[in-house]
């Protein structure tokens, strides 16, 4: 019986290598953070889409802070369209971009599309977060 669980476990540790092997080719070839159509799409920012989307919204960092960390539905899908670009191309046009994004957060669902939104502006304006606690 020591030996039929000994290969058993093997097993189970073969199965569950080839499971995590396939996670991570379905992560390396994943191409954007979402598609539509056949098209993929990433959010990035920079400091210009964001003093565009300041100009017409709240400043980002004031609305985190007002709000613990979160955002409003409107000012989620408003910061997701400034982000929205085809990927390795230029952004997505803003009437577009707005209902795409609008889109986006509907089919997806609020926190997924906010979880791309904060890794996005953590990974392309680290500045915003440069000198916060932990």
């Amino acid at each position: 019986m020591g030996i039929f669980n000994s290969v058993k476990d093997e097993a189970a540790e073969v199965e569950l290598d080839y499971e995590a092997t396939e996670a991570v080719e379905e992560i390396e070839e994943k191409v954007g953070d979402f598609t539509v159509g056949d098209k993929p799409y990433d959010i990035q920012f920079n400091s210009k889409q964001l003093r565009l989307y300041e100009n017409s919204h709240p400043p980002i960092m004031a609305t985190f802070t007002m709000y613990h960390g979160m955002l409003s539905l409107g000012d989620l899908i408003a910061i997701t369209a400034y982000g929205l670009r085809e990927h390795g191309k230029n952004f997505v046009p803003p009437k577009q971009a707005m209902k795409m994004a609008a889109e986006l957060v509907e089919e997806n669902g609020y926190a997924p599309v906010m979880e791309i939104v904060i890794n996005a502006l953590e990974r392309d304006c680290g500045f915003l977060f440069a000198g916060a606690e932990d």
